[in-house]
């Protein structure tokens, strides 16, 4: 992609950007602590 931003926009944007882990509920946390890996199928316990 091309944009239309300079390199110094890009990293004053990069700067104020807060990237923060979500907390999962219900069923997708109890998958994310419970299922295999994809070589065995992904298969939830």
């Amino acid at each position: 992609l091309d944009i239309k931003v300079s390199n110094e926009e890009m990293e004053r944007r990069k700067e104020r950007q807060k990237i923060t882990a979500k907390k999962l509920e219900g069923v997708l946390s109890r998958y994310a602590k419970n299922v295999r890996s994809a070589n065995t199928g992904a298969i939830l316990d």
